[in-house]
């Protein structure tokens, strides 16, 4: 892509920190969230294209909710109910070098990137007590990123 301001071709800076739309949240034992992601000049940074990456996912605990004081022995076993207590977002990247039949893409000309977010998340059932971290991520290719300029 040609940067309006060095009026070269250039490549991206990918180091970019995502910037959150929506901080994640638990909703019925599943994670959303929303982050921009921006691609930047590696020249002199300006913005040139940008995406709004979602997050989500389900929430995987192998151990089960412990019945407290007070919880109806008739019903079966509690649900979690999952508060998010820290998270935190890192940029991430990767090429596809296989094409759709899983053969090996030779010419880099042909590679796919991807760029997106990976988004570590640590929760605490407020039942419970158990704490859970679990890592989630999104990416999109970066053909289909909106341009700024």
């Amino acid at each position: 892509m040609r940067c309006p301001s060095c009026e070269k071709f250039v490549s991206y800076d990918t180091e970019v920190e995502p910037e959150e739309d929506q901080e994640p949240e638990v909703t019925d034992g599943s994670v959303t969230a929303s982050y921009r992601r921006v691609l930047t000049c590696a020249e002199c940074g300006e913005e040139l294209k940008e995406a709004t990456i979602e997050i989500e996912g389900e929430v995987s605990c192998s151990e089960p909710c412990k019945k407290q004081e007070g919880d109806d022995p008739s019903e079966g076993e509690p649900e979690h109910e999952w508060e998010i207590t820290e998270s935190s977002a890192n940029p991430t990247e990767r090429t596809q070098t296989k094409d759709r039949h899983g053969r090996q893409i030779t010419r880099s000309r042909y590679m796919r990137r991807f760029y997106g977010v990976e988004v570590n998340v640590e929760m605490k059932c407020s039942r419970c007590g158990i704490e859970h971290s679990q890592t989630f991520d999104n990416d999109e290719q970066a053909s289909s990123f909106d341009e700024l300029t």
